[in-house]
């Protein structure tokens, strides 16, 4: 039994799927016999069954007398442009249809006509897809006039038809339009989203141009003019033929008359208008969210960056309205010269984007428009052939660091490892790249200082001299503080830990002083102190001293990223609660050969224990 003498016998049937079954015009057209008396059926899907215009006839005529069909989808079928028309003819009439999917079939010149009439009199039809129905371009400016007065449209796709120069205005009505939802027109324009149309109102972007079109010739004469004023600066990356070269260096004397020329052009001129009103750039935020892609979405942006400017929070949500993180980096060099305050925005804009968008918008816009003056810790690409990036070299330079600092790491010259001396040696041509991190250098110089003090502070509270003990500075009566050298060493228990080479052990929250107990003979070998101290660290069973509730041995960080209130704990001294055996790892109160309480304690008499091999 075939479907369609089987149709009638259900007449519960509510939805009928049948597409991508290959069946054809013939069993096409008795279904859609029995689909108009059918009472209940109100989807239907013939998609992608090679119907042609005889179908087409059956359906169009189904359209007329049905009553109950809600839902249809006759997409990737081979209507042409005939059998569109006569579709949509009947659609104009229908007042049941509200989703209708059209895609995929070539509506022509003919079906183009048949649309636009269509959305003029239907009154029902809320969801309509139309992608990549070869509408006409010399019907979208009729489309767009259409859809102004139709007023029940809530989505429509217009996906990959070419809709020429017209696809602006019709992109304006769908984002201003009121009852409009969302709308999709992802490549309509004739354009991609990395080869924006040429605007001398906001001609950022990067451009591929065949010199040997007069269209495109023009475009690179003028981009030519405009790179002049700043001699330069705003081309970046440039190829012609696939070969580098320098604007205007190497073609002062004019533009090739052939070849392709590939290259990156920022507008630099100074922003001196006021940012959008709220309203404004509310609706404005509408049209994206509408947006179903991020390529319309993108067509809207350039289309209200020649008109409007921006503040850097409005430039930011325009950015991160996208989804795609190559769409967001084409957004910041299309808004970086619709920026009002572009210092600010600079910073703001990378938080929203990847590593890898990052650096290409460092090289499309050059390093010296987003460079962070306030913490210029990161990577760079400079390009030597420009004023600008000799300028963020320079900057660099000027912070007072060099490679052995940590300032400048990873360097490479045009690909090659170089080592980076000084301003003067640095080429005037070609690409340097390198990651460059700025230590506080002076911060640690005051830390360590503040240290060294509090060293001397708590051994004069723990053993109550008059005097501070001397022999016993970590820094070795050095005449100035200098930074500590610290080396990796490996506890008994394996823990990773940070010593300076005098003995002293930083830790979150702590401060430890290390003691070394002595073997009667090694006593014996001199260079005592007057207080009974050895003045020299030597081998022997380490013990600690700590003060602080924990004994969790962590490695000392450097001391430039310590907080304030770890420098208070340190600055605090607080008292004396335990001792830690490091060789051991066991933490014990009380009296000890070789602790520093029972040497106390047999000073005082109040506790017993053996002699402390450190006293006298």
């Amino acid at each position: 039994m075939s479907l369609a003498t089987l149709l009638p016998t259900i007449p519960m049937l509510t939805a009928l799927q049948c597409g991508t079954n290959h069946f054809g015009d013939l069993a096409a057209s008795s279904l859609s016999s029995n689909v108009t008396t059918h009472p209940s059926l109100t989807f239907l899907d013939v998609s992608n069954n090679q119907l042609g215009v005889r179908a087409s006839t059956a359906m169009a005529k189904m359209l007329r007398e049905n009553k109950n069909i809600s839902e249809l989808d006759i997409s990737w079928n081979n209507f042409g442009s005939t059998g569109c028309a006569q579709v949509l003819d009947a659609m104009g009439t229908n007042s049941k249809v509200e989703s209708f999917n059209l895609s995929w079939n070539g509506c022509g010149v003919e079906g183009s006509e048949a649309l636009v009439n269509c959305l003029k009199a239907n009154s029902t039809l809320t969801k309509i897809d139309l992608a990549n129905c070869r509408i006409s371009p010399g019907a979208t400016r009729a489309l767009g006039e259409a859809l102004e007065k139709n007023h029940t449209i809530t989505c429509i796709r217009l996906d990959w038809n070419s809709l020429g120069a017209d696809s602006r205005f019709l992109n304006k009505v769908l984002k201003d339009h009121k009852s409009i939802e969302t709308f999709s027109m992802h490549n309509c324009c004739g354009e991609t989203q990395d080869q924006p149309e040429f605007d001398e109102l906001n001609p950022s972007g990067h451009y591929i141009l065949d010199l040997a079109n007069p269209k495109d010739r023009k475009i690179a004469q003028r981009l030519a003019e405009m790179g002049a004023a700043h001699q330069g600066e705003n081309w970046r990356n440039e190829h012609l033929d696939g070969v580098r070269f320098v604007y205007p260096r190497d073609y002062m004397w004019g533009t090739p008359s052939a070849g392709r020329l590939e290259f990156d052009f920022v507008q630099l001129d100074p922003c001196e208008e006021e940012p959008l009103g709220k309203e404004t750039y509310d609706k404005l935020m509408s049209g994206m969210r509408k947006n179903l892609t991020d390529s319309g979405k993108m067509v809207l942006l350039r289309n209200a960056c020649t008109a409007h400017y921006y503040d850097s929070l409005q430039a930011l949500g325009l950015v991160q309205s996208l989804s795609f993180d190559k769409s967001r980096e084409q957004a910041c060099v299309t808004l970086f010269s619709r920026i009002c305050d572009r210092q600010n925005a600079a910073q703001m804009l990378m938080h929203a984007l990847g590593d890898s968008s990052r650096r290409a918008v460092q090289r499309r816009l050059g390093a010296l428009q987003i460079f962070n003056r306030g913490n210029p810790t990161g990577y760079y690409h400079l390009d030597l052939n420009k004023r600008g990036d000799h300028e963020v070299l320079r900057i660099l330079f000027n912070c007072g660091v060099t490679t052995l600092d940590r300032g400048f790491q990873n360097i490479r010259y045009n690909g090659s490892t170089y080592h980076l001396q000084d301003l003067a040696s640095v080429p005037q041509t070609g690409t340097l790249v390198f990651d460059f991190t700025l230590p506080r250098k002076e911060a640690a110089d005051d830390l360590h200082r503040v240290m060294a003090a509090v060293i001397e502070t708590m051994h004069l509270q723990q053993d109550g001299e008059a005097q501070p003990n001397k022999s016993w500075n970590p820094f070795h009566n050095r005449p100035a503080p200098q930074p500590i050298s610290s080396v990796r060493t490996m506890d008994d228990k394996g823990d990773r830990r940070d010593k300076d080479r005098d003995g002293f052990v930083a830790q979150k929250g702590t401060f430890v002083e290390e003691r070394r107990s002595f073997s009667r003979a090694s006593s014996r070998s001199g260079d005592m102190s007057p207080s009974g101290r050895s003045s020299r660290p030597q081998s022997g069973r380490s013990e600690r001293k700590v003060t602080g509730a924990t004994h969790s041995r962590i490695s000392r960080r450097p001391s430039e990223d310590l907080s304030d209130a770890e420098v208070e704990v340190l600055m605090a001294g607080p008292p004396v609660q335990g001792i830690v055996n490091v060789s051991r790892g066991a933490s014990r109160q009380g009296s000890r050969p070789g602790s520093v309480m029972s040497a106390r304690s047999a000073k005082s008499g109040r506790s017993g224990g053996s002699q402390d091999p450190m006293s006298p």
